[in-house]
């Protein structure tokens, strides 16, 4: 889901005849496995990966992922430090329009979170959300084949 860089759109890709497969996907060849939607990287969904592990405490995966994010946001097509839209799933070359906002920006949202434990606005929701939902939350994992929680 994170290599060679974080975050692919869907993991693992949908391939043709495969009961997930459309024939649209090939429309412009965006969507055909580890490309765009398909299994493509996003650097702005890699930011919020590693938000992530910084809220559950994984702390030295979280540095990694976050090295890994910034080479992925240095790769660019026409330059270095283009901050590409996405790469390519499997050969992590980018792919996309360079000079996103939002993948510079949850790089340094990441960033911030893996410096500081910190993670504006979600903690803040997170404080405001009643202790009945709290209590409600069902928080155990259990994987099952194929991956992924039940």
């Amino acid at each position: 889901m994170a290599e060679p860089y974080p975050t692919k759109a869907i993991y693992p890709p949908i391939y043709p005849g495969e009961p997930g497969w459309r024939d649209y996907y090939r429309s412009r060849n965006l969507n055909l496995p580890h490309q765009y939607h398909n299994g493509g990287i996003w650097p702005m969904i890699g930011g919020f990966h590693v938000a992530a592990l910084v809220r559950h405490g994984w702390m030295r995966e979280a540095e990694r992922q976050l090295h890994s994010l910034a080479e992925a946001n240095h790769d660019g097509i026409d330059g270095e430090w283009e901050f590409n839209e996405w790469l390519h799933g499997d050969s992590g070359h980018p792919m996309g329009f360079g000079k996103q906002a939002w993948s510079a920006a949850m790089y340094v949202y990441a960033y911030n979170a893996v410096k500081t434990g910190q993670l504006p606005l979600f903690d803040q929701l997170l404080a405001a959300k009643p202790q009945s939902a709290r209590e409600a939350e069902i928080n155990d994992i259990v994987i099952r084949a194929g991956g992924g929680p039940v």
